[in-house]
């Protein structure tokens, strides 16, 4: 699972850096065999376009609809940086709701007679 499109993940932290925002971000996932949840990815991602504009906070929930992932190695240190970018989310409130049975009209309440 971890970092893909159509994965749902918990924003634990989001600054603002203007044309874009860095957001600390985890994904989880349902072990079979103990059903608990286990985080499969956990790292600080650069929201930018319209994930950026959408204003996520801290706590909020949210659905990777386009996302990129590249490398970049510097010579000099000796270290490859991995860059994690999101251009786009569906946020808690885009997503649609279930209905409460009991807010469902009654079957006699719809009848024409």
């Amino acid at each position: 699972m971890g970092f893909r499109v159509d994965s749902f993940a918990k924003v634990w932290e989001v600054e603002d850096k203007g044309n874009y925002s860095e957001a600390k971000i985890s994904i989880s996932k349902k072990n079979k065999q103990t059903n608990q949840y286990e985080t499969d990815f956990q790292s600080k991602v650069r929201l930018v376009g319209q994930a950026h504009t959408c204003k996520v906070k801290a706590n909020d929930r949210i659905k990777i609809k386009a996302c990129d992932v590249s490398n970049k190695y510097d010579k000099e240190k000796k270290i490859t940086y991995t860059n994690y970018v999101i251009f786009e989310i569906e946020t808690d409130s885009e997503q649609p709701k279930s209905i409460a049975v009991e807010d469902l009209p009654k079957v006699e309440d719809t009848l024409p007679f």
